[in-house]
């Protein structure tokens, strides 16, 4: 059955992997960042990648950056006008450790995977 709220099922997916993954050991986000600041970051790519997307997205960071907090803004900060080139070097890092295939949206989103 579909969420009656598609963006409250985005957020109740997306949040508990940045507590998990991004803000461990204790789940919370780092002194002065808010969750919901990462999520605003989060959501700015609802209409384009799925769930399974940011989940590659967020755990591909961890492998990146295996030691200390982090936060999206590390994505949004190495932003440029040719694309995002830390989500596609998160992405890969995650395929590769997973060992398998690139998740069908993200190659029909332009999304290199190198």
């Amino acid at each position: 059955m579909a969420s009656a709220n598609p963006s409250a099922a985005w957020a109740s997916a997306v949040a508990p992997l940045l507590r998990e993954v991004l803000y461990a050991p204790d789940g919370k986000p780092p002194e002065g960042w808010t969750i919901g600041q990462d999520m605003q970051i989060a959501k700015y790519g609802t209409g384009k990648w799925a769930i399974t997307d940011w989940e590659a997205v967020i755990r591909g960071l961890r492998l990146l950056y295996p030691t200390g907090k982090l936060t999206l803004k590390l994505i949004s900060a190495h932003r440029t006008k040719e694309g995002w080139p830390l989500l596609n070097r998160a992405v890969t890092a995650y395929y590769q450790s997973q060992k398998g295939k690139p998740a069908h949206g993200l190659r029909k989103l332009g999304i290199r995977l190198s």
